[in-house]
């Protein structure tokens, strides 16, 4: 597989004591038999008590993906799995501890976790549990076509587009293009709001350079340490600020501007503004609110070229509550796109 095609991740253990939601306890009518060390591939069972071989150590909790294989095996029935009570007790509202779960496992070797604990409920559910995807046809990033192998492009072309293309007589292109730039993958960070270590945020940056996309990063918060990573820095400034970060704006490919109704009505005048500065891309970052798909087709008529909507961390709608019935990304998303198909203005703006 070609090098592009594929995310190097190594295993990194975290710090910290690993969160598990079973516990394992050995019954004393264990007869240190050993079979649950031959049917438990996670190698959550070994021999080795206390140095003697003879004996079974206890079992590794961390480790065990609930397949249950261990305790149908034992002859003795001398396993027991239950519930930890400390797994309940961690997380809130939106954050269940099923999810730290799987994140925690995730952020240690970059891989999906395995479980085999058997799901038995309905394949959907509220929020992003709702999204299907079905890959039954696509099985890997090339295929065989009429041309030979050919590969799947996840490239996305980000900036405005034209709805139609004008010719002279003769077929020469009359109409002008539009610039854009292209990312090989339909990801773009956006760094979080919170403080982080200085390492963190170096890391980060770093992650959207070897994958060659972009991150959304404040102007403020650009320092030496990853100005070598421009390229793949979106700097996020205030339209009142263009000229102070005029230097700044020479040096990237994009750049993001807060939207205020402000901006809204010099759009055009300060998108030429900037690209007097340098021949850059304009992404304006409008927060998911209620009416975010008026806001949205606004700027689409005004020329904006790329519309970055901006749900809060939990990728829920900006509507200052803690209403549960808050409308997800996916759902936010598709509501602009269905109104700017409405306007029959989809296809000339970017949106992320």
């Amino acid at each position: 597989m070609p090098k592009k095609y594929h995310i190097h991740a190594k295993v990194t253990p975290l710090n910290m004591d690993y969160i598990y939601k079973f516990r394992i306890e050995r019954g004393e009518n264990c007869i240190n038999c050993g079979k649950c060390t031959k049917v438990c591939i996670y190698e959550a069972h070994k021999r080795g008590k206390g140095g003697d071989l003879r004996k079974m150590a206890d079992p590794n909790t961390v480790v065990c993906r609930n397949c249950f294989r261990c305790i149908q095996e034992c002859p003795r029935g001398a396993l027991e799995k239950s519930l930890d009570k400390d797994f309940l007790n961690i997380g809130g509202s939106y954050w269940k501890s099923d999810m730290f779960l799987t994140l925690w496992k995730q952020a240690e070797d970059g891989k999906v976790p395995v479980t085999g604990a058997g799901y038995r409920g309905p394949f959907s559910g509220p929020g992003f549990d709702s999204m299907w995807t079905d890959m039954s046809e696509i099985v890997r990033p090339t295929r065989d076509g009429i041309h030979g192998r050919e590969y799947i492009s996840t490239s996305v072309e980000l900036g405005r587009k034209l709805n139609h293309l004008s010719f002279n007589e003769c077929g020469n292109l009359l109409s002008k293009i539009h610039d854009t730039i292209d990312i090989p993958i339909p990801i773009i960070f956006d760094f979080p709001q919170d403080n982080l270590s200085p390492n963190v945020k170096v890391a980060i940056v770093r992650a959207a350079a070897e994958l060659n996309t972009c991150i959304v990063l404040s102007a403020d918060d650009i320092k030496a340490d990853i100005k070598k990573f421009m390229k793949n820095i979106i700097p996020l400034i205030s339209h009142k600020e263009v000229d102070k970060h005029s230097a700044l704006i020479k040096s990237v490919r994009m750049v993001a501007l807060d939207y205020t109704e402000e901006l809204l009505s010099t759009l055009p005048a300060l998108q030429d503004k900037i690209k007097k500065i340098n021949n850059v891309l304009t992404i304006i970052r409008v927060p998911a609110s209620k009416f975010v798909e008026d806001i949205v087709s606004k700027l689409a008529q005004s020329g904006a070229e790329i519309i970055h909507v901006v749900a809060d961390y939990r990728g829920m709608e900006n509507n200052g509550s803690a209403d549960l019935n808050r409308r997800l990304a996916k759902d936010i998303i598709r509501a602009v796109h269905l109104r700017l198909v409405e306007d029959r203005i989809r296809d000339e703006v970017t949106i992320i």
